[in-house]
C-alpha cells in the first residue's frame, strides 16, 4: 500500500520553517508552499492512473501481438499450399 502524504491529499503544504527561520516572511513563505504543493499534485501519478495505463498498454500489445501471429500463420499456410501444389503439379 502507498502513503501519500496528507499535504498532497488536502492540497495544502505547511510553510516550512527553514523558509521562516531564514527571513522569509509568513505570507511568502505560505505562497511558495501553496505553489509546490500545485506543482507535486499536478507531477504526481496515482496508483490508479498508472495501473489503467498499464492494462491499456497490456492490452494493445496483446492485440498487436495477436495480429502478428495470425499473419505469420496465414503466411504459412499460403507456403504450404504453393509447395503443396508445386509438388503434385511436378515442378519439384
Amino acid at each position: 500500500m502507498i502513503c501519500i502524504p496528507l499535504w498532497i491529499k488536502t492540497g495544502a503544504l505547511p510553510p516550512t520553517p527553514e523558509l521562516r527561520a531564514s527571513g522569509v516572511p509568513e505570507e511568502q513563505a505560505k505562497a511558495r508552499a501553496k505553489a509546490l504543493s500545485a506543482v507535486a499534485r499536478e507531477q504526481l501519478v496515482t496508483q490508479s492512473y498508472f495501473g489503467a495505463r498499464l492494462k491499456e498498454r497490456e492490452y494493445r500489445l496483446i492485440t498487436r501481438l495477436g495480429g502478428i501471429m495470425i499473419a505469420g500463420f496465414s503466411a504459412l499456410a499460403v507456403l504450404e499450399a504453393a509447395l503443396s501444389t508445386m509438388y503434385t503439379v511436378g515442378v519439384i
